[in-house]
């Protein structure tokens, strides 16, 4: 079979694909002993999910400029939040470098539209990484096994592309049911205003806006913040939250240890 990727970028496509298998696995694998806190068993799935994320995006931006554009000038390694931004303006302004995302396909600019919104959607899920891989702290598993599905629908768009179909012939499958979107958010709701615990609420809020059934293509302001207290806590408010119409009202300031 002709190569129709370069090998860095067919390296880590695959350790992408390999790094998203294991997370499927490790969420479907029998709980080894009790825990105390269940938490605790969803950070190496959420840990390995944010690097399949990342990885492919790499793999892209790696097959347009070559291995060294993950550099910075200082020898280190872009963060992911880099990769994935300028993944993503590639997509919106595409140039004649990435044809390679759409060949044979009949509308490439509505395919790379498609690309662009699922990578949008993905990136949130490294805002819980952080958390999971610094504080042992992840989404639920409803939430992880909807975000595999977001990416497995990535790969699928890359498979169109006559340069990627080989490569993505055999994607690992995860065959756990997944719950309607509105139970989930109900569900995370009921967390948030009955969390007694400050790093729980802010990793609900979190998980809240990893759900909302439309992703704004610029995050609001507040996400950062919320991001950085799910790790590092320093003081929470109270918040009432409704589902029915969805709301959030803040009741007192929320402070943010930066």
């Amino acid at each position: 079979m002709p190569r129709m990727l370069s090998k860095p970028a067919i390296r880590l496509l695959e350790g992408s694909i390999e790094n998203l298998s294991l997370c499927i696995e490790y969420i479907n694998r029998p709980q080894r002993i009790p825990l105390h806190d269940q938490m605790s068993s969803l950070t190496v799935s959420t840990g390995l999910l944010g690097i399949s994320i990342e990885l492919v995006a790499s793999a892209i931006l790696v097959q347009t400029y070559g291995e060294k554009y993950l550099q910075l000038p200082s020898g280190y390694y872009k963060p992911a939040a880099n990769i994935i931004d300028e993944m993503k303006q590639l997509l919106k302004n595409p140039i004649p470098k990435i044809d390679f995302l759409v060949q044979g396909i009949h509308d490439k600019s509505k395919h790379f539209q498609m690309l662009h919104e699922k990578l949008t959607e993905l990136q949130f899920m490294l805002k819980i990484r952080a958390a999971a891989v610094h504080a042992a702290r992840a989404p639920s598993k409803d939430i992880i096994i909807i975000y595999i599905n977001k990416l497995l629908k990535l790969f699928n768009l890359l498979s169109q592309s006559e340069k990627f179909s080989s490569y993505l012939m055999y994607l690992p499958q995860i065959q756990i049911d997944i719950k309607n979107i509105n139970v989930v958010i109900d569900d995370l709701i009921y967390q948030v205003n009955n969390s007694k615990d400050k790093s729980d609420f802010a990793a609900g809020i979190l998980s809240l806006f990893l759900v909302l059934p439309e992703i704004p293509e610029y995050q609001p302001d507040w996400l950062s913040s919320i991001e950085r207290v799910s790790v590092a806590p320093k003081e929470y408010c109270q918040w009432s939250l409704k589902s029915e119409p969805f709301s959030v009202v803040k009741t007192e300031p929320l402070y943010i240890s930066i």
